[in-house]
């Protein structure tokens, strides 16, 4: 993923593009040729990286992160914002709005979101190198062009937002609202949620993937002729499968 700049403009471009363009099937099936009929990828986040002349490098660490409770814990996708500033794309319900995890699975919509009350947002938050302290979570709202921080104090919930890619049978997937279990995280002052880092192995054991490939996507765009809104141009996208093995993550990928 491409790491974007910090103001509205790009925040909008962001909640409606997100983190992989939506384009045809038929060539988001020609990128996932070595795959099964019926996948289903987590993305875990983008890594932001430099231009060296026509060189472009990005090192990602080999963690993958979860936000809830020591009991209750779901993946995320989180967003490398440059200078160990994170962000972790979530809904948010004012406190007049009561929700629940039933009423998130993996066929609702963020149009269905929208329609009970659900706000686009971001909860914000700086990591060092080690993943070991955080700065505390700033939640960012957006209703249309506006962008503004929603206090601890104003209380309510959010619901994380995981993006992925699959497809199972003729049905489509690109977001889990609510994560893999529908989780409803409490927005107050006393903070109930933390941000939790796993290895990979720790990640297969938790959520039965050992099984599993990594992925990481490239994607290049031209900002000249690039549309978020039509998605069919302006980019092209490249995909590294990743070995693995019981314990950890291979360092060459392949194509």
């Amino acid at each position: 993923s491409v790491p974007l700049k910090k103001n509205s403009e790009d925040r909008e471009w962001r909640r409606s593009a997100g983190p992989h363009v939506r384009h045809n099937s038929h060539n988001q099936r020609s990128n996932r040729k070595t795959l099964a009929d019926d996948y289903l990828i987590l993305y875990g986040g983008s890594v932001g990286g430099s231009f060296d002349e026509s060189s472009y490098r990005a090192v990602w660490d080999k963690k993958f992160y979860a936000i809830g409770d020591i009991d209750n814990f779901t993946p995320i996708y989180m967003r490398d914002e440059g200078e160990s500033s994170y962000s972790i794309p979530v809904f948010y319900f004012p406190n007049r709005v009561t929700v629940t995890s039933s009423m998130f699975d993996y066929d609702t919509t963020p149009e269905e979101v929208v329609a009970m009350g659900g706000i686009y947002g971001a909860v914000e938050f700086g990591i060092n190198d080690g993943g070991t302290s955080i700065t505390a979570f700033t939640l960012m709202t957006s209703v249309g062009e506006r962008v503004s921080e929603t206090p601890p104090s104003a209380g309510g919930s959010i619901v994380p937002i995981l993006y992925v890619e699959g497809q199972v049978g003729t049905r489509e997937y690109w977001e889990l609202i609510g994560g893999v279990d529908g989780t409803v995280l409490e927005w107050s002052e006393e903070q109930k949620f933390d941000l939790f880092v796993m290895n990979a192995e720790q990640y297969w054991d938790i959520y039965g993937l050992r099984a599993s490939e990594v992925v990481i996507d490239m994607w290049a765009f031209d900002l000249d002729t690039f549309d978020a809104d039509k998605a069919d141009e302006g980019f092209e996208l490249h995909s590294f499968y990743i070995d693995t093995d019981d314990t950890s993550i291979a360092t060459k990928p392949h194509w």
